[in-house]
């Protein structure tokens, strides 16, 4: 007498393979009741948060594109946004005062804010060094005057003793 025991047939239409975003977001797809649940605030709260954080490690695995002129507006857009994200997790704040444990999505709200704050850091640190880099480029276009086509020794060892204070790619985030 065996058994066969194989568990549980699935037929679930979202693949194993897939990627905690994109289960939140079909969640929250499937989800479009007009009673509001815990479970779809809890959703919508880590769509949100996961959706810039995603957006934020793009960022930073390719900061060659922060230092290209034409991404400026975009980066910064971007950096207002996680502020403003982290704005109105501040004004959620409803701590459980009374001693009882607080939600789950209070909970998310909470470790969410500590998680977009640590990203903020990081994109500050890419902020401050393009803006570095922006000064260090207009001091350079001052040196080089439009007339003059061959530079003095003098100015391009000015332009490159300036440069060499400016941190490479590797060394931004560490």
């Amino acid at each position: 007498d065996s058994m066969d025991v194989d568990g549980p047939e699935t037929t679930s239409s979202i693949p194993f393979e897939s990627n905690l975003p994109e289960l939140i977001q079909a969640f929250c797809a499937s989800a479009q009741l007009p009673i509001m649940t815990s479970e779809a605030e809890v959703a919508e709260e880590l769509a949100a948060i996961s959706r810039w954080c995603v957006r934020s490690l793009k960022y930073l695995e390719n900061s060659r594109d922060i230092f290209d002129k034409r991404f400026f507006g975009a980066f910064d857009r971007f950096v207002k946004e996680g502020k403003a994200l982290l704005e109105e997790k501040d004004e959620h704040d409803d701590t459980a005062m009374d001693g009882t444990e607080p939600s789950l999505l209070n909970r998310l709200e909470q470790e969410g804010s500590k998680l977009v704050a640590d990203q903020l850091d990081r994109l500050d640190v890419l902020s401050t060094a393009r803006n570095q880099y922006v000064a260090l480029y207009k001091r350079a276009k001052t040196l080089l005057a439009p007339g003059d086509r061959r530079p003095s020794l003098d100015k391009l060892k000015q332009i490159v003793e300036e440069s060499r204070d400016f941190p490479a790619f590797s060394d931004d985030i560490k």
